[in-house]
């Protein structure tokens, strides 16, 4: 397992070397798992505890908790790392928490400082702070690769990303069997991260400025030259100080430079807006064109539905007459058919009067002498009302609980009696009825069974004594028939 440390100053290519890096094949690390810190937020918290000068042991501790957290979270990577600005002051702690630590130390021109300016308000205070800020970022690196043997490579950026195959083979030499991929397994990518500044800084004389600029810091020229002198691949040549322009007149000068590029991608940009609002204008006036015509055809095609509207109108004022003796005709046949289902129903309301006050032998014998072709429905009601259904529907709703059951014996006596004081025998056979051929489905209900199994169990001693064990095999049956 391999884990990359990679450090670098905002200036230099470090984060673009190492998005190839994660193009090649190594893996990006995962946020911290208990506190799910970014890699970044991992550097900038490292830096904040570390680059005090007075370290305490509470401090070191944070610090490692840190540290073994956001390892933890990345331990099923095989190879991974991240790069970041602070790393510079962790490097020599990582590599006391895990010796697989690699470190790739990454410096750039100290020319490319000058694509972070604001060129609106160049200053000699600004351009003084800006390269300062290098330098003493640079001189920290130094002592870093001077302090540290192993596991570590200082190369230029520009170098590295031109040169990826020979960057490759240098990082395989210092890492645990490391191999990225070539070229022609990744997918080629037109790099449009420094199109800006090369379109920038194409200009001669610019160049020839920001160069002279830079040999008015000669500690920023030592230490790009010490760098160069100890990197592992590099690109640019040695600065060679010489006798350098007045700093202010080629500070005025590569402002008055810069504006006048300024201007000419203000008229550029002017242009393309002079353009962009010709374009619109004319589509404008395609779309109100475009309207005009649309709304033409919807006002022609409301008229012929104002035209339908009225020739049905019409049509419907002469077929008024027709339709409203056609309407009372419907009236009349429909009123033909109320009146003999309310006959129908007074008859049937007569029976269940009858039934109610326990004189339906009484109306059925009355029935039966005026009319021998009297018809009978319900025969599922008849089903139900008959002692076997009535019986094992007894049997079923008390075998829920203990109690129930325990009781049942004089709940079937019960119902047996309620059975003989209803006028259910005296009920007409099963056969006079019109539908009895609905029957057989009610009579395979499993209360039927049972309740058949029961009275049949009466005509025998014996049977009696086994209605339990009857009961359960009928019950045990049904279920199988139901599979």
């Amino acid at each position: 397992m391999s884990i990359i440390v990679q450090t670098g100053h905002e200036t230099s290519k470090s984060k673009q070397l190492m998005e190839k890096l994660y193009e090649r094949g190594l893996s990006r690390p995962a946020n911290s798992y208990t506190h799910e810190m970014t890699p970044e937020q991992v550097s900038e918290t490292l830096y904040k505890v570390l680059s005090r000068e007075d370290i305490s042991l509470g401090n070191e501790k944070m610090a490692d908790n840190v540290m073994t957290d956001f390892l933890l979270a990345n331990l099923d990577f095989k190879h991974w790392g991240w790069a970041s600005e602070k790393n510079i002051t962790t490097l020599e702690y990582w590599q006391h928490i895990n010796p697989d630590i690699r470190s790739i130390l990454v410096f750039d021109h100290p020319k490319k400082v000058f694509e972070f300016i604001n060129f609106e308000e160049l200053t000699i205070t600004e351009i003084d702070r800006l390269i300062n800020d290098w330098v003493n970022y640079h001189e920290d690196m130094l002592k870093v690769f001077e302090s540290e043997n192993v596991g570590l490579i200082l190369v230029e950026g520009d170098s590295a990303i031109q040169y990826f195959s020979e960057f490759s083979s240098h990082l395989s030499n210092i890492t645990n069997n490391l191999e990225l991929k070539k070229n022609w397994q990744v997918q080629r990518k037109e790099s449009k991260t420094t199109e800006f500044s090369n379109k920038k800084y194409s200009n001669i004389a610019s160049d020839m400025i920001i160069d002279q600029i830079l040999k008015n810091y000669p500690e920023a020229i030592r230490v790009f030259n010490t760098l160069l002198s100890k990197a592992t691949m590099k690109k640019s040549d040695v600065i060679y100080k010489s006798k350098a322009p007045d700093l202010g007149v080629l500070v005025d000068s590569l402002n008055y430079i810069m504006q006048c590029l300024h201007s000419k991608n203000l008229e550029s940009t002017i242009s393309k807006l002079e353009q962009e609002k010709s374009s619109l204008v004319k589509n404008k006036d395609s779309i109100i064109s475009t309207k005009d015509n649309k709304i033409k055809q919807l006002q022609a095609e409301i008229n012929q539905l104002q035209a339908k509207i009225e020739l049905i109108e019409s049509e419907l004022s002469n077929n008024d007459s027709k339709e409203i003796s056609e309407v009372n005709r419907c009236i009349d046949n429909e009123s033909k058919l109320l009146i003999e289902q309310l006959n129908q129903v007074q008859e049937e309301l007569e029976m269940l009067y009858f039934k109610n006050e326990n004189l339906r032998p009484v109306y059925l014998k009355g029935r039966s002498n005026s009319n021998n072709n009297f018809k009978y429905y319900g025969a599922v009601d008849r089903v139900k009302e008959d002692l076997p259904y009535r019986l094992g529907n007894t049997v079923i709703n008390n075998s829920k609980n203990i109690t129930s059951i325990i009781k049942m014996p004089t709940k079937l006596i019960q119902e047996y009696k309620d059975f003989k004081n209803s006028d259910a025998p005296s009920l007409p056979d099963l056969e006079d009825y019109e539908d009895s051929y609905k029957a057989e489905k009610v009579k395979s209900h499993l209360s039927y069974k049972i309740g058949k199994v029961i009275v049949e169990s009466k005509k025998s001693p014996i049977k009696t004594l086994g209605l339990p064990i009857r009961i359960v095999k009928e019950v045990i049956l049904f279920k199988k028939t139901l599979r």
